[in-house]
């Protein structure tokens, strides 16, 4: 780097109102993210309204933090969906600056609905955890893996629609260098990263889901489930079991099938989580917004045919309220955990009806005959976005073309 590159101030408000990479003119600067500053521009030839991502110093002059951004942002480039945030380049300023070039979006990240809301309820939770979900299921299938998925991450617009932002913008130190007691962020990458991408071993599918499973913990509870410096936090997700959602949110009074999901999801071995995208969008599917099984009575005899194994929902259930039950002294807080208990343990035995049932009657022997659903992902497509370059067949089905 020249003497005179070395002078230059790049603070954000330093860039307002000056062009960039000789091509946009920064008009904005709208945030400050763990890699990144992002920024409102105008694309000078032709006049088109963009959002830069310029890298801080320390990642453009650190040759394999800069080679590593830009591969990250060049492979999610191929990841053309609805409820994903389209990157239309990325490369190196003749300043030196790595920087990504995005869609300009008008929205807020969820990161800032949390601090404003505390918490969200499950119905709501739903509709954003399909549409991530659905998201990362077309990044998945081009090859793509997003690494930091967190609120700072997940932007929502108009209608409660869904872009997923930054695949790959996560400091690789973070999960190593301690911070002084008291500075962690909700929405530091550190709280929402799989255990193994924790201990610095290989990522896959199965990393973003956990992390979307932190995601729904947190927006269920409004909290992450574990806390303190980044190596702490490290360690308590490889090795501490979260607190039941149950004992941490219980005005929130989350179904027992709602946290036997967010549990598996979040499960330690990732073998034991769901295994691929399509299969949580699938159980997000199954259910419904009042958090019972979606599809009535045939879900009900389907259901009386499970066994309580260690691959069932609703296993994960009652193993958590049992864990919860042993680590609480409230006796009121006891009485609200066997409640959840016995709900369970209905649901998994069909519903109280068929528990009543007599011989000949409706009850579980007609039931037992009824054929268990098959279910698909929904086609539907959620409303388009105001973005300038939004292609029309663009869709939550929509699959990402190949590199």
């Amino acid at each position: 780097m020249s003497e005179a590159q070395s002078v230059v101030d790049r603070s954000p408000k330093a860039r307002i109102g000056n062009v960039f990479a000789d091509e946009f003119k920064i008009l904005q600067h709208l945030s400050r993210g763990d890699v990144a500053d992002t920024f409102l521009a105008e694309f000078i030839d032709p006049p088109t309204q963009v959002w830069i991502k310029i890298c801080r110093a320390e990642f453009s002059q650190d040759r394999a933090q800069a080679e590593r951004l830009l591969r990250e942002a060049r492979a999610a480039a191929a990841v053309l969906h609805a409820n994903v945030l389209e990157v239309l380049d990325a490369d190196i300023a003749p300043e030196g600056d790595v920087y990504v070039v995005t869609e300009a979006f008008e929205g807020e990240d969820l990161g800032l609905l949390l601090r404003r809301t505390g918490r969200l309820p499950w119905p709501r939770v739903r509709a954003i955890a399909l549409q991530i979900a659905e998201g990362l299921q077309a990044a998945h299938e081009a090859g793509v893996i997003h690494r930091a998925i967190k609120p700072g991450n997940v932007l929502l617009g108009a209608d409660d629609l869904v872009k997923v932002a930054d695949f790959g913008m996560v400091a690789v130190e973070e999960v190593t260098q301690d911070r002084e007691a008291g500075t962690v962020v909700l929405g530091d990458a550190v709280h929402f990263i799989a255990p193994e991408q924790a201990l610095g071993e290989a990522v896959d599918q199965r990393s973003d889901i956990y992390s979307l499973g932190v995601l729904m913990y947190t927006l269920l509870s409004g909290r992450v489930p574990f806390f303190g410096r980044p190596t702490q936090v490290t360690m308590q997700h490889k090795f501490a079991a979260a607190a039941a959602l149950g004992s941490v949110a219980p005005e929130a009074e989350i179904p027992p099938l709602v946290e036997a999901l967010v549990l598996k999801a979040m499960s330690k071995r990732r073998e034991d989580r769901y295994q691929d995208m399509s299969a949580l969008v699938a159980a997000l599917q199954q259910i419904d917004e009042e958090g019972a099984r979606a599809g009535g009575g045939k879900a009900k005899a389907a259901a009386r045919k499970q066994q309580p194994t260690t691959d069932s929902a609703m296993f994960y259930s009652l193993e958590a309220l049992q864990t919860a039950l042993g680590q609480t002294q409230d006796p009121q807080a006891q009485i609200d955990i066997l409640r959840k208990m016995e709900k369970a343990l209905t649901q998994l035995a069909g519903g109280a009806g068929a528990r009543r049932g007599r011989p000949g009657s409706s009850g579980s022997r007609r039931a037992s005959t009824t054929p268990t659903t098959t279910w698909r992902p929904s086609t539907s497509a959620p409303s388009s976005g105001r973005s300038w370059y939004r292609r029309t067949a663009s869709t939550p089905s929509s699959r990402a073309t190949g590199r």
